[in-house]
């Protein structure tokens, strides 16, 4: 249970009262394809009653705040109309342990803010006989809203894409020190288990936080995140035709690979990192060709902090670059057109895929126009569930 029993009073001895499925996690996924969506919830105790209970609810959206509090999250309580209680009391009959269920009606999913995590706060307000104590920790429940969400993305099995976008040789920044960082990206394999290494990605500068898979000695779908003190390979093997999430973390002293925000491994150790730039690929002299990646990227995002499994998880369709704490760069990777990858954190670090650099032979930096070469994908396989 995430939320910790706070209540210095309690008798264990007493029958105690909890929303059904609270003593496992507060949160719970509610999935909706369209609206009006339905979804049940009741309450549950410790041990049968005797007599028959009546247990009313409400909505709390403090109980929303209070847990970002506590897990550093940042969940939103849906807008004002867009939910309602179609039952606001049930009970239960003496000789049960659980309610009859009352009916939360989500009516409408409008103008909701694009990457934002929406919940429903469910508590119980008050019980009517039976005697029983209401664990506070576990009064609420809190319904995730579950939206399929449809993305472009863009399409990197293809070598002359490859390339290089410097801030410092094209736009004049300097290096951006990151003493704590995460890295992300989606990604999406159409090949499975080729004989030859693949590069998928580099969040460069000083050091590198470069991504590969199929390095020698390895499984040739274990990922490989070479960072800039050492490496780890993931234990997923990333099958193809599936997304998944890769999530990057250093917190000062500890390096953390994350899948799908399930950590993969650690390595404690420490070394410089300042970004100025993003590499799709591998752009290094004849390389492009041989170490292809096939498949697509999209939902690539640098924080300057290490994010947790819980704030990686909200995050996987995305993010409201508004309300988002550290985000350094936000790029979606979804225009659908044209080759200019917008940063959505405000930050202003766009890519122009016109004007990209590359070394044809090492150590000799060359300028490339590589927008003829970007291509977007939507289908059936761009979906993700918010």
């Amino acid at each position: 249970m995430v939320l910790s029993c706070s209540n210095g009073d309690f008798d264990p001895n007493a029958n105690a009262i909890l929303l059904t499925g609270t003593d496992v996690n507060p949160v719970v996924t509610f999935p909706v394809d369209d609206t009006p969506s339905t979804y049940y919830v009741s309450s549950s105790t410790a041990h049968k009653v005797d007599e028959k209970v009546t247990v009313s609810y409400g909505f709390d959206n403090d109980a929303v705040e209070t847990y970002n509090d506590l897990n550093g999250t940042t969940y939103f309580p849906v807008p004002d109309g867009a939910v309602k209680l179609l039952d606001t009391q049930d009970v239960i009959e003496a000789g049960k342990a659980s309610s009859t269920g009352i009916r939360v009606q989500l009516v409408s999913t409008e103008n909701w803010v694009d990457g934002r995590s929406y919940v429903i706060p469910v508590s119980i307000k008050s019980v009517t006989g039976g005697d029983l104590t209401v664990l506070n920790p576990s009064k609420t429940i809190l319904l995730r809203v579950s939206r399929k969400m449809s993305f472009s993305s863009l399409d990197v099995g293809n070598a002359n894409l490859y390339s290089t976008y410097d801030w410092i040789r094209s736009e004049g920044k300097e290096a951006m020190p990151l003493p704590k960082y995460t890295c992300e990206i989606k990604v999406f394999l159409t090949e499975d288990a080729p004989a030859r290494i693949r590069r998928l990605c580099n969040w460069g500068g000083v050091g590198q936080n470069m991504l590969r898979f199929g390095e020698e000695g390895t499984h040739r779908n274990a990922l490989q995140w070479v960072c800039p003190a050492d490496k780890i390979v993931s234990k997923t093997l990333f099958a193809p035709n599936k997304w998944y999430t890769v999530s990057l973390t250093f917190d000062g002293s500890t390096y953390a690979m994350y899948v799908d925000g399930v950590k993969e491994g650690e390595l404690s150790a420490s070394a410089e990192f300042a970004f100025s730039f993003f590499e799709i690929g591998m752009s290094w002299t004849t390389y492009t060709s041989t170490q292809m990646t096939r498949g697509r990227i999209a939902e690539v995002k640098l924080w300057d902090r290490a994010l947790v499994s819980s704030q990686i998880q909200m995050g996987m369709c995305g993010i409201d670059p508004t309300t988002a704490k550290g985000l350094v760069g936000y790029w979606k990777m979804n225009e659908g057109t044209g080759a200019v990858f917008h940063d959505t954190s405000g930050n202003g670090l766009d890519m122009n895929w016109a004007d990209t650099w590359r070394e044809p032979t090492d150590g000799n930096f060359v300028k490339y126009d590589k927008s003829t070469y970007v291509s977007w994908i939507k289908d059936v396989y761009n979906t993700c569930n918010q």
